[in-house]
């Protein structure tokens, strides 16, 4: 029983180092495409997620920041899109973006401004 449990944490190890040794680096970041639209970008290679997905201001900012989190509609999304996950007891966001745009998403949480609010990224 161990024996397997070795054997399968050793190849999922591999896995990992062979997809971080590629040119294609597994990655989970969300760009803005405008105040309300954004691309989030999956490479990653897991099971049941997709390389693109257009996604909206409160997914990304639940991906990026954990904003939202008392919505249990948007926990269950972000859990099976697999851009968040529970960590003692605490949802916990794993994706990232270029840093002033997570600034913006950072400062709008911190000071619940309205999404209207969210500057242009420069």
């Amino acid at each position: 029983e161990h024996f397997n449990l070795i054997t399968n944490l050793k190849q999922l190890v591999k896995k990992w180092e062979e997809k971080w040794n590629s040119p294609r680096k597994p990655s989970l970041c969300i760009t803005k495409i405008s105040d309300d639209n954004f691309v989030l970008t999956d490479t990653r290679g897991l099971n049941a997620t997709e390389d693109i997905k257009f996604i909206n201001y409160k997914q990304a900012s639940i991906s990026l920041t954990g904003k939202f989190k008392n919505d249990p509609k948007l926990i269950n999304w972000a859990l099976e899109n697999k851009v968040g996950v529970i960590l003692e007891n605490r949802y916990t966001p794993l994706a990232v973006a270029e840093p002033r745009l997570l600034e913006i998403f950072e400062e709008s949480t911190r000071n619940k401004e309205k999404k209207g609010l969210l500057r242009p990224v420069r």
